[in-house]
Parts: C-alpha cells; sequence; structure tokens
C-alpha cells in the first residue's frame, strides 16, 4: 500500500514539463546528435523546472488553513520573483517578435514593480490570522473575519497561478519558434528507425488527445510512457505534414479503434476555459474526444488527464466535455489507473 502512494506522490513531478524534458526530450536530442536544440531546450527548461515547483509549493498547501502557509505564500513570491526576473533575461525572448510576449513582458515589469506591496498584503493577512487563532472562531464575527482572509489568500494564489500559466505557454510557444528548424519527419523518422520501438503493438496502445503546439512535451511523454510499458499514440508522430483533413480524420478513427484508453493533456492551448473564455475544448481535441466516447460510450476507467498547472483533487475542469475524466493517478501493467 506504501508503494502505490509512494508511486502517486511522485507521479505529478514525474510528468511535469520540467522533468519530461530533462531526463526524456533533451536526452533524445543528445542521443540523436541533435546537439544545439538540446542547448536550447536546457537553457529555457531551467525556468520551466522553477516555476513549475513554485507550483507545487502552492498545491502542497493548498488545503491548509494554518499559519504555517503564510510563510510558504511569501516564499512562493520570492521564488516567483526571482523566476520572473530569469525569464526576463532569457536572450532569445528579445528575438521573438511577439506581441503577445511584449504583452506577457510588460505584465511582469508590474508585477514586480507591486511585488512590496503584496508582500505587505501577505503579512497583514497573516497578522490577522494570528489574531483570530488566538480567540474562538465559534464567534459568527470572527468565523466572517477568518473567511475574509482565506478569500483573499485564495486570490493571491490565483493570480500567482495566471502568470505562471502564461509564462509557462509562452516558453513553449519559444521552445517550438526555436526547434521548428528540427523536420518532425527527422523525429518521426528516428522513432521509427530505433530498435527500442520495434514492439510497440506489443504494448496498451493510449490515445493522447492535446494541443499540436505542446508537441516537445508530447514527445517527452511518448518516451516516457513507453519505458512504462504504455504506447502512447500521438498523432503528429505519425500523420504526415499537410495531410488532408479527410484522410487525417479516418487515421485518427483507426487509432481511436486500436485505443482502449485515452488521455487528455490539459494546458492553455488545449483546454481554453483555462484562459479564462467560454468553457470550452479546442475543436480537434474536442471531436477525438467526442470519438472515443461513441466507441467506448464513455464507460468508466477508460479517460484520463493530465493536468499541468494543478496536481491536487481541487483541480476541477470547468469544460463540460471532460468533467467525467479522471486525473491520472498511476500506471500499472501497461494500462492507466
Amino acid at each position: 500500500m506504501e508503494g502505490n502512494v509512494s508511486e502517486e506522490s511522485l507521479l505529478p513531478r514525474n510528468l511535469s514539463k520540467g522533468v519530461i524534458l530533462d531526463e526524456y526530450v533533451i536526452k533524445f536530442f543528445r542521443e540523436h546528435n541533435l546537439n544545439s536544440f538540446a542547448r536550447l531546450a536546457e537553457f529555457s527548461n531551467e525556468v520551466v523546472k522553477e516555476l513549475e515547483n513554485i507550483l507545487f509549493l502552492i498545491d502542497s498547501n493548498e488545503i491548509d488553513l494554518i499559519d504555517s502557509n503564510e510563510v510558504d505564500l511569501i516564499e512562493v513570491v520570492r521564488k516567483l520573483e526571482d523566476a520572473l526576473l530569469y525569464f526576463q533575461n532569457i536572450t532569445f525572448v528579445d528575438d521573438f517578435d511577439n506581441k503577445d510576449v511584449e504583452k506577457l513582458l510588460r505584465e511582469i515589469s508590474s508585477w514586480l514593480n507591486n511585488k512590496e506591496k503584496l508582500l505587505k498584503e501577505i503579512s497583514l493577512l497573516s497578522n490577522n490570522e494570528k489574531e483570530l487563532v488566538e480567540h474562538s472562531l465559534s464567534v459568527k464575527n470572527n468565523a466572517e473575519k477568518w473567511s475574509n482572509i482565506q478569500n483573499k489568500k485564495r486570490r493571491i494564489k490565483t493570480d500567482i497561478r495566471r502568470i505562471i500559466s502564461k509564462v509557462l505557454d509562452t516558453i513553449a510557444e519559444l521552445q517550438n519558434e526555436q526547434i521548428k528548424d528540427v523536420d518532425i519527419d527527422v523525429i518521426v523518422k528516428i522513432i521509427g528507425e530505433d530498435d527500442k520501438y520495434i514492439d510497440f503493438r506489443e504494448k496498451n496502445q493510449v490515445f493522447l488527445s492535446h494541443a499540436f503546439v505542446d508537441r516537445l512535451y508530447t514527445l517527452g511523454l511518448f518516451l516516457y510512457f513507453y519505458q512504462q510499458n504504455v504506447y502512447l499514440y500521438v498523432d503528429w508522430m505519425h500523420q504526415p505534414k499537410n495531410s488532408k483533413t479527410k484522410k487525417l480524420k479516418g487515421n485518427l478513427i483507426q487509432e481511436i479503434i486500436k485505443s482502449d484508453q485515452l488521455l487528455f493533456l490539459r494546458t492553455l492551448n488545449s483546454e481554453l476555459a483555462l484562459q479564462g473564455g467560454k468553457r470550452q475544448i479546442r475543436e480537434w481535441c474536442a471531436w477525438e474526444i467526442g470519438t472515443f466516447d461513441y466507441k467506448t460510450n464513455g464507460s468508466d476507467g477508460s479517460r484520463f488527464y493530465i493536468d499541468r498547472f494543478r496536481q491536487n483533487k481541487q483541480s476541477k475542469s470547468r469544460s463540460q466535455l471532460i468533467q467525467d475524466f479522471q486525473p491520472l493517478v498511476g500506471i500499472k501493467n501497461g494500462s492507466l489507473y
């Protein structure tokens, strides 16, 4: 039992983008003499790991309402400051001509300028919380004050999550821009000719529904799951570039039929609701999920998701299409659970 708990507690970190890029993608590039792209991925991945560690730190105390949580919240702000300053100084950010990046850099500057004000607010909340802890929370007035403090703390955490999510997805764009010279067909050919992957049809196939912009991460997920005796079907690794929509859908239907389970990669690129807009999934992902549901009739134990930004049980999708999906907890005998 303890072994299962240990595996489940480690899985979120094992599947975090920082770890996946370090342990699988960068090693893959180096093994196949794509060293310049490995170096680029390494450089930008440092800030990815720092930001994801901040998210893990927030998640570790998400359900706690104790005073020590406030010390961690101050630590979160300090760590975020360091990570954002590092991001500002990544050299290839300046070479990336994109209005969204420029807007994000301005937002980061604004956040850094208001950091001291935020720290004072956290300290004030902490002091107010200490005073209430010393009194009985059964008193209605105190209970209302306590609730108000917790709501303000949640707002601060939400704002921190929002800016981290934006930076992480901007880095994904920057990474994709930097490695666009790596022909996708080259990666597909390398995997197709590598003896490591010759027995893939003997493994349980799981269909990955994802946004194409997350392809660097999905390459790493493919390599990770393969080690776990799972053949993760990632469509861009099999489809010729510029495939006709009709032919593409036909191929995808065949692979969905072969897959007993589906895994949805929740990012700002695939679940558009995470960006604060309408509650919807990216069109291609929605089609894949709908096709899989038609095949399985939405059976339990067949549909899972990986959440890049939140690892705790409170991470519930606002998108109706995946409300019944289960968070991926582990892999056993080549199957997700």
